[in-house]
């Protein structure tokens, strides 16, 4: 299915996205807006933390490697792997992704903004740094890999059939090529393989859930202690 056929959210019943895995914990209202003390508020307990087990990810064998299209957003990814939106979290947490602005691809809109916005039109024009270009010599023997990061002056003398060649053989990279590149490299990620996701979920409703003590309500909910009630 193509992006453009895809609206999200809008036949899915949220199950498996990824504040709903996350349990309740009721604490005492201190607002001042209810005069009980034992009126409590009931929220999600964001302060549990679940990760994907090591076994899983510790092996390359258990991913695909895929390119960001486009404009595409983990949502719409989810959807294009594991036919379910809501999976958008597992899509980030395999690729260590905590915070989407900084570290997910920005669309073409998004990105011509963030330079106008950052830069003015002579200096996205401007030369950011200079790097190598790949050399080899007459045996097709490597001489100088491309990517290296040098001065605008450099050059490089070598060897080739008893001759001593030199060359300078490198590239400008304007401040806009090289926050492109910054962008599209983000577009790189891995992807777990669907097999998984049965035993992703089954390992995060897991841990949870609350275990039994003194403020346990359910496996889902649990109270925290009211510093208004007098305790005995």
């Amino acid at each position: 299915m193509s992006i453009q056929e895809y609206t999200p959210y809008n036949e899915f019943q949220f199950t498996n996205s990824y504040f709903r895995q996350f349990p309740d914990l009721q604490y005492p209202d201190l607002t001042g807006q209810k005069t009980s003390a034992f009126d409590y508020i009931t929220s999600k307990n964001i302060f549990k933390a679940a990760k994907i087990r090591a076994d899983i990810l510790g092996s390359f064998v258990n991913f695909d490697q895929y390119q960001i299209e486009g404009d595409e957003r983990p949502d719409q990814v989810a959807y294009k792997f594991y036919a379910d939106p809501c999976l958008d979290w597992v899509v980030l947490i395999t690729n260590g992704i905590v915070n989407v602005r900084n570290e997910w691809p920005l669309s073409n809109q998004q990105l011509e903004l963030y330079l106008q916005q950052k830069y003015t039109d002579n200096q996205l024009q401007q030369i950011h740094h200079y790097e190598t270009k790949e050399i080899k010599d007459s045996n097709n023997r490597l001489i100088q890999p491309e990517g290296i990061i040098v001065p605008g002056n450099y050059s490089i003398r070598y060897i080739d059939n008893k001759q001593i060649v030199t060359k300078s053989e490198i590239l400008s990279v304007s401040y806009y090529d090289y926050e492109v590149r910054i962008n599209d490299k983000k577009r790189s990620i891995n992807i777990i393989k669907s097999k998984f996701i049965p035993t992703i979920l089954d390992d995060m409703r897991e841990i949870m859930e609350y275990g039994e003590g003194s403020q346990f309500i359910s496996p889902r909910l649990k109270k925290t202690e009211n510093p208004r009630i007098t305790q005995p």
